[in-house]
């Protein structure tokens, strides 16, 4: 039995020992793992992913300008995750600053801000092009919408399609690839996929929470490979049981790396 199919045995314990569901797709170079990553899952701040490539698309595209000045108090008010709600009218930020939060700390006003500037559906055409499940029908918090039947959605699979995006030359400049790169490493938040393992390897990562939602998806590099790599879990009985199998499945990860 091979290396592969052992961490793909590993992750299907797992998966299975959970109450709700849980959709995993690992991509290992020319070989994939694919563990229910087809299901179509609420995205919850997995969302920010996309509206991120798509920041950085229309920059190519001369759209927008990442050093742009924008003035805090022009913005509308969410709470949920992020900082800039606490913060006074008088901050000023550029549109890079504003992808740096809406990724690092998963700053709700900042996505938003970002959804404005670059059009809802701008963003979906985006999504629409790459992934087959991923949609963006709501701003973050916008609980009226939710009343709707509103939701933003992904799966497994689109997420480390968006990922691999990151090293295709054919998608963005090198420059823009790695700013996108180097914003997802500043990520804050290491209680899910990263929580077991340790600095021999490197960690890109975006989390997503919302009650019985528990999600991460990161590039891992290490010990002369990369992977790309989502778990997404919903129906969760409770927040500690998604958040343990995730780690238990980034430790599993990190095992494969170190004996591959």
């Amino acid at each position: 039995m091979n290396k592969v199919q052992d961490l793909q045995n590993a992750i299907e314990n797992i998966v299975n020992e959970i109450s709700g569901r849980m959709g995993v797709y690992v991509q290992l170079g020319n070989e994939h793992i694919n563990v229910n990553g087809d299901l179509s899952m609420p995205s919850a701040s997995l969302i920010k992913i996309p509206i991120l490539l798509e920041l950085f698309h229309q920059v190519e595209q001369s759209l927008i300008h990442l050093r742009e000045i924008n003035e805090i108090k022009d913005f509308k008010r969410v709470g949920g995750a992020g900082v800039l709600q606490s913060l006074t009218n008088d901050v000023k930020l550029t549109w890079y600053d504003l992808a740096v939060l809406m990724i690092t700390v998963s700053d709700n006003m900042a996505t938003n801000a970002l959804i404005h500037r670059l059009n809802m559906n701008a963003v979906n055409d985006y999504c629409h092009a790459f992934t087959e499940a991923t949609v963006l029908q709501r701003e973050m918090m916008d609980f009226e919408a939710v009343k709707e039947g509103k939701d933003n959605w992904t799966s497994a699979r689109d997420m480390v399609k968006l990922l691999t995006l990151v090293d295709d030359e054919h998608f963005l400049s090198r420059e823009s690839r790695q700013e996108i790169y180097s914003i997802l490493t500043k990520q804050q938040f290491q209680d899910k996929l990263p929580a077991r393992m340790d600095d021999t390897v490197t960690i890109a990562n975006k989390t997503g929470e919302l009650e019985g939602v528990e999600h991460d998806v990161a590039i891992i590099d290490g010990y002369g490979q990369r992977m790309y790599v989502a778990v997404l879990t919903d129906q969760l009985v409770n927040s500690y049981e998604g958040r343990s199998a995730i780690s238990a499945i980034g430790y599993e990860l990190h095992q494969y790396l170190k004996k591959a």
